[in-house]
């Protein structure tokens, strides 16, 4: 294919992995270095998400509890603590699913959660509001995710209870910062000047610290968003519950705090009394997000969700042997392919092309054959793919791909309706490319189309 040769002239030292299989028959139509192992970014999500809707169906869901120790008595008080419980929601006022749908949205989903308090008639609460995550180990990061990712929307942690995608959004100016949520949970050192463009760096000190320094140029007409990861899941979600709580007139002598556990311990009691349950959007809808819009987080979290259901228990050996499983099961031999997280942000991640197409032809021909095809996003129409292939529209609607992108890496794997051979399942994998971002999209579409055609 001209693509290829064009990726290795433009770019020596770039390495692309190339395999595509016509559905209908089997019969291998390409394959360069189709067997070599690449670091696959976002195409790690295709794994990941074939995992869960198989081993977990479509209809799957999470459920995330308010619970307490005990009944409020007559005078409405609580005594004790007042428990958020966590069930692995990716959806929990979600940024990233209310693109979707708008039911997921932040104020509802804490309105839901204070009215569920006022119902029960509770004024008064003397203990802490806890951030319960005890549903999985505590295990923030997969190995392999850097120090800066940490401080990212996209290096979200991961934690059972997850709400607002585990991200705050700063409006950033040289005079101001404003939060949303709009509850001031970073400490924040502004040292933003005014600049003619915007050109902002957000750093926080590694360790768990809650400290944010802020530094570069802004236009001083402008409010400029930054979307930081906050560094304790749980502990985020119960101050924000306790805000609001707090602001709906409901007193709570306690603070924001957290449970949680680590691999090897038991759960510990279950509170005893439940005043609300919400009950998450099916899988499917959740895997929606994972793909089409190449969420980190959703999918972190139904890789450990999957490893809970079959295994027991979320550990990283739990959801290895998971994927293992499921390999076999493709018919890929698992040494192949070593995996360190479910989103392909780890750079230790590495799977081979030809591996990719197998799970892909397998999904083609599985019970969830339909379900699965409507998670992909199509060339030049929607999702990661909406602004791709303006160089050929026409071929470009003729596939359904997922994408990915790392430093030097760039991926593209999923179906082409081949005018010549029917339906195809490929993967297009390049590695080691130090050029432009666009020129690598380019080269991959290049190879995409030539495909389709």
């Amino acid at each position: 294919m001209d693509a290829l040769a064009c990726a290795s002239t433009s770019n020596a030292q770039a390495v692309v992995g190339v395999h595509a299989v016509q559905l209908k028959t089997g019969k291998v139509l390409h394959d360069q270095q189709g067997s070599n192992s690449f670091t696959p970014a976002s195409n790690t999500k295709l794994f990941s998400a074939a995992l869960a809707l198989t081993r977990l169906g479509p209809d799957h869901t999470f459920e995330t509890r308010l619970a307490a120790d005990t009944e409020p008595n007559d005078q409405g008080v609580l005594q004790g603590d007042l428990y958020w419980v966590g069930g692995g929601d990716p959806t929990l006022g979600s940024r990233s699913y209310s693109r979707f749908r708008d039911d997921s949205k932040l104020a509802d989903v804490l309105d839901q959660f204070v009215a569920a308090v006022e119902k029960r008639g509770i004024r008064h609460i003397t203990g802490n509001i806890v951030g319960d995550e005890t549903r999985f180990p505590r295990d923030l990061y997969p190995i392999g995710w850097t120090v800066d990712d940490a401080v990212a929307d996209y290096g979200a942690p991961v934690s059972a209870l997850t709400l607002h995608d585990n991200v705050q959004a700063l409006g950033l100016s040289p005079w101001a910062v404003r939060f949303t949520p709009p509850l001031e949970y970073y400490t924040v050192f502004n040292q933003i000047r005014v600049g003619d463009e915007a050109n902002i760096q957000v750093d926080r000190a590694a360790g768990g610290s809650r400290q944010l320094l802020l530094t570069g140029y802004s236009p001083g007409d402008k409010v400029v968003t930054e979307l930081v990861a906050v560094e304790d899941p749980a502990h985020f979600a119960a101050a924000i519950l306790h805000d609001a709580l707090s602001r709906r007139g409901i007193r709570v002598d306690g603070q924001p705090a957290v449970r949680t556990r680590r691999v090897g311990e038991p759960l510990p009691p279950r509170p005893a009394v439940t005043f609300a349950t919400r009950t998450s959007p099916p899988l499917i809808e959740v895997l929606r997000v994972i793909e089409k819009v190449s969420q980190n987080l959703f999918a972190e979290l139904v890789l450990r969700e999957v490893a809970l259901v079959r295994s027991g228990e979320a550990t990283r050996q739990a959801t290895q042997r998971e994927m293992n499983q499921f390999l076999w099961q493709v018919g890929v031999n698992p040494e192949c392919c070593y995996f360190q997280d479910g989103s392909g942000l780890s750079r230790q991640t590495l799977v081979t092309p030809r591996a990719v197409a197998k799970v892909l032809a397998f999904m083609h021909r599985s019970e969830h054959r339909d379900a699965w095809l409507g998670l992909m996003p199509i060339g030049g129409v929607d999702g990661s793919l909406t602004r791709r292939f303006d160089f050929d529209k026409e071929n470009g609607k003729r596939i359904r791909a997922k994408t990915g992108s790392l430093s030097h890496v760039a991926a593209l794997s999923g179906y082409a309706a081949s005018k010549t051979h029917g339906d195809v399942a490929f993967s297009i994998i390049l590695n080691h490319f130090n050029g432009f971002a666009a020129e690598a999209r380019e080269i991959i579409d290049k190879i995409a189309v030539a495909i389709a055609e």
